[in-house]
């Protein structure tokens, strides 16, 4: 959806600047300025609801690179304030329980294997934690905060073979552009001051592919064991007959916990009561994604009422409800969906394009999200029922320019299905 509002926007450019000789006394939108575009990304909100970090990405085209930075801002006051210098290959901010630590996967200094790094949010510099050969993808907070689990990739077994060419592989349902099967992923933990890692599962299994399918951690309130998306083999091409399994953090046999194929996303409630995941509705890939949970081996899809297709979900305080993310039309929406009950879609004004969602544990909602009239800034909700505040101004130059009117449209089909678009006007 993101991509789909960006494409707007840049056709409203087009369409504006063609009339730029008629109107001489209108800025319009050029094509040098998608270069000034910024992007921001995986916000994250502290528990507490009072301060959101964000990654800010801005374009260096001389260089062909992106900037990044950590912001963080203040939700009282939209006070912003850079917190990290000079990181490379940043991405998945995450808080301590607590929230006096903020972690994120940053490129090693001079090396290109990602790596958790912990920031103490009272002052102090980044500290690397892990040590991973081959990097980190994913990891997640124990409920204590003392630990981290994370997946990592294996190393090859055989590097001399490999180094000699001794490198036949066999070909199943892989890439077809797959030159060397890649090793599968797997779950680690590291003490959250730093230390040896410890490795909790191994097979010929995954819980990535080598298209990146890989689904957030969650682990379980009592802090004694960790559910993850768990594939059969390291291919996307097998990735539907995923389950969601789960291991104890002292690494004994791993177990399955929903057996249905095509499930991932796992998250347990506050309580460890219920577990949500997500999976295409009634097994069919045509259908589209629906939030089920299993709460006492009873599983249910939430979403049925509310038939679409959910793009994401997290759980609101108190674990009665969630917070949907997904498609309705030309927009991004969110709704409140309780766990027995209709859902109940969320009055965001005019903002269309909702990407990354935050929710603290006091309700406080935080995400980033487009206008038709304005690239992606950083937005905050009190609660559900809050109206949007926009804190942040970082695409600002965009307001002093003169754009297309982008109007919703809809109509049937020839087949009498309900379409919609965007209609763009020139200027």
């Amino acid at each position: 959806m993101k991509s789909f509002i960006r494409a707007s926007l840049i056709i409203s450019f087009i369409l504006t600047s063609v009339n730029v000789f008629a109107q001489p006394n209108r800025q319009s939108f050029q094509l040098k300025d998608l270069r000034k575009l910024v992007r921001l990304s995986s916000p994250q909100i502290s528990p507490d609801g009072s301060r959101i970090a964000v990654i800010v990405s801005r374009p260096n085209w001389k260089k062909d690179k992106n900037i990044q930075e950590i912001d963080l801002i203040d939700v009282s006051d939209g006070q912003l304030r850079k917190i990290t210098y000079k990181r490379k290959g940043i991405s998945e901010l995450r808080w301590s329980p607590d929230g006096n630590l903020l972690a994120f996967i940053a490129k090693e200094t001079g090396k290109k294997k990602s790596q958790i790094f912990v920031m103490p949010m009272n002052g102090g510099d980044p500290v690397m934690i892990t040590k991973s050969k081959t990097g980190v993808n994913e990891y997640a907070w124990s409920p204590d905060g003392k630990n981290i689990a994370f997946v990592a990739q294996d190393t090859i077994p055989n590097p001399k073979a490999i180094k000699h060419h001794e490198d036949v592989f066999r070909v199943t349902d892989n890439n077809y552009t797959a030159r060397a099967v890649p090793q599968p992923w797997h779950l680690w933990i590291v003490p959250a001051k730093g230390g040896k890692s410890k490795r909790l599962t191994q097979g010929k299994w995954s819980i990535n592919t080598d298209q990146g399918s890989i689904s957030p951690l969650t682990w379980n309130p009592d802090g004694k064991s960790i559910a993850f998306q768990k594939f059969p083999d390291v291919w996307y091409g097998n990735s539907w007959h995923s389950v969601v399994a789960e291991v104890d953090t002292g690494g004994k046999k791993v177990r399955t916990v929903i057996k249905d194929e095509g499930t991932g996303h796992p998250v347990y409630s506050s309580s460890g009561s219920t577990l949500a995941f997500v999976r295409a509705r009634n097994g069919d890939l045509n259908n589209g994604n629906a939030v089920y949970v299993n709460k006492n081996g009873n599983i249910t899809d939430i979403t049925k009422e509310l038939a679409r297709n959910i793009r994401n979900f997290t759980w609101l305080p108190g674990s009665k409800a969630m917070l949907l993310t997904g498609e309705k039309g030309t927009q991004t929406v969110m709704w409140r969906q309780p766990l027995n009950g209709k859902a109940k879609q969320l009055n965001l004004g005019d903002i269309s394009g909702i990407r990354s969602v935050s929710v603290s544990k006091n309700g406080v909602i935080a995400f980033t999200a487009t206008t038709a009239d304005h690239p992606s800034e950083l937005y905050v909700m009190k609660s559900v029922n809050g109206k949007p505040e926009r804190l942040t101004n970082l695409n600002s130059f965009i307001d002093s320019l003169t754009l297309g009117k982008a109007e919703n449209i809809s109509w049937k089909g020839y087949d009498g299905f309900s379409e919609d678009g965007v209609l763009i006007y020139p200027v």
